[in-house]
């Protein structure tokens, strides 16, 4: 009875894992669109396209901040519910173009920005928007600046002017992420 139940258990983790699999077919495809994100400009890269390149800084505190050309370098960590960093620094005032990749094997992120004080009412606007709105309810006013929900291994590009002043995050809106650690504070100088 037990070889039966701990046989029942690995083929049913296994086809978990290979329904997280990525079509090779799909991401060989490289397809750019551009849209709107609140006005914004965002452009889509697929895997198997050659993204914008930035020189990252990052600090000696692991701050990120973006290069001389105002390119900023962002990642998720794997599936670990991380971004590459906990800390953003940004100039105020400034037009930024955020490099977002997505390093997950199975699973989609997005790149948020919002005030701080926000968090938890765009966090729930986001569960009831669902999925057809990529977990971010449409036209939200406390979104400044926001990427597409990105599949596993692909890019989304936009470019926002930051704010002169405020506390600000980065959060994946997919239900669960930021609480499971995909939060970035972003300080703007």
């Amino acid at each position: 009875m037990k070889i039966k139940l701990i046989t029942l258990g690995l083929l049913i983790v296994s086809g978990i894992l290979m329904g997280c699999g990525t079509d090779t077919a799909q991401t060989d495809t490289a397809v750019s669109s551009t849209s709107s994100n609140a006005g914004q400009a965002v452009e889509s890269v697929k895997a198997g396209e050659p993204s914008p390149t930035s020189t990252m800084a990052v600090s000696e505190n692991n701050e990120l901040t973006p290069d001389a050309l105002g390119n900023l370098s962002i990642s998720s960590i794997g599936d670990t519910l991380k971004f590459n960093s906990d800390s953003v620094v940004l100039p105020k005032g400034t037009e930024i173009n955020v490099i977002f990749k997505n390093e997950s094997v199975g699973l989609e992120h997005n790149w948020v920005v919002i005030n701080k004080e926000d968090k938890d009412a765009v966090l729930a606007d986001a569960i009831a928007a669902g999925p057809d709105s990529e977990w971010l309810k449409p036209s939200d006013s406390r979104v400044l600046a926001y990427t597409k929900l990105v599949k596993p291994g692909e890019t989304d590009n936009i470019t926002f002017t930051t704010p002169d002043s405020g506390v600000l995050l980065a959060i994946c809106t997919f239900p669960g992420h930021a609480a499971g650690g995909m939060i970035s504070d972003i300080v703007v100088e």
